[in-house]
C-alpha cells in the first residue's frame, strides 16, 4: 500500500499490507452530507510520532461507492458491506442514560445553587439533549465476529467502523462491574 500526500514537502510511504493491523471507517456529518468518507489503518511495528499518524490516513476523503473496493483490496478477507452487526445489549441505553444523567444532575445543582429557577433555563434542554444524544449513540454501537475479523462501530454524528483482522489480535479483555454482573452486561476490549 504506497501512499503519498504533501503540497511543498512531498511524502510517500510504503506499508506492507500483512503488517496492517485494524482499518477504520470514518464519516462525519459532514463526510455524509457529500457521500465522503476516511479511512485510516493502523500497523504493526515502525516508529512514534507525527509523520507515522499521518501515514495512516490511507484516505484522508473518498466517495463512499470506492470505501469497499479500497477496503477489500487492504484487507481481502472482509466484505464490510456484508457485515452483520449486532446491537449491544437491550438495556444498554437505560444504563448509558442514568450514568449521563447523573452528570446532569451534578451540573443542575451546580447551577440551581448559582442561578435559582432560572437555571431550568438551562438544566431542561441539556437533559433533553441529554436523553436523546445517548439514545443515538446507543442505537449505533454494533459488533460483529467473524472467523476472520472483529468488527466494531460506533457515533451517530461522527460514525466510525473498525475492522481486527483475527489473526492480529494479541489481547482480549472482559470487563464486569458489580453492576454489570447484574445486568448481564460486559465491555470487551480487543487490543492489537
Amino acid at each position: 500500500l504506497r501512499i503519498t500526500y504533501g503540497l511543498f514537502t512531498r511524502v510517500t510511504a510504503t506499508i506492507p499490507l500483512g503488517r496492517v493491523q485494524t482499518l477504520t471507517v470514518h464519516q462525519g456529518w459532514l463526510h455524509r452530507w457529500f457521500h465522503r468518507a476516511s479511512i485510516r489503518v493502523e500497523t504493526a511495528g515502525g516508529q512514534a510520532g507525527a509523520a507515522v499518524r499521518d501515514r495512516e490516513w490511507v484516505a484522508p476523503l473518498i466517495r463512499v461507492e470506492h470505501v469497499a473496493g479500497l477496503v477489500s483490496a487492504i484487507v481481502p478477507e472482509v466484505a464490510l458491506g456484508a457485515v452483520e452487526w449486532q446491537a449491544v445489549h437491550p438495556r444498554a441505553f437505560r444504563r448509558a442514560v442514568r450514568r449521563a444523567l447523573a452528570v446532569v444532575a451534578l451540573f443542575s445543582a451546580i447551577a440551581f445553587s448559582a442561578l435559582g429557577p432560572r437555571a431550568l433555563i438551562l438544566v431542561l434542554p441539556i437533559v433533553a439533549w441529554t436523553i436523546v444524544s445517548t439514545r443515538q449513540h446507543v442505537k449505533h454501537l454494533g459488533w460483529s465476529v467473524t472467523n476472520d475479523m472483529v468488527a466494531f462501530r460506533s457515533g451517530w454524528l461522527r460514525r466510525s467502523e473498525t475492522v481486527i483482522r483475527v489473526n492480529r489480535i494479541q489481547a482480549v479483555t472482559s470487563y464486569e462491574s458489580p453492576l454489570d454482573r447484574r445486568a448481564r452486561m460486559a465491555r470487551v476490549r480487543v487490543d492489537t
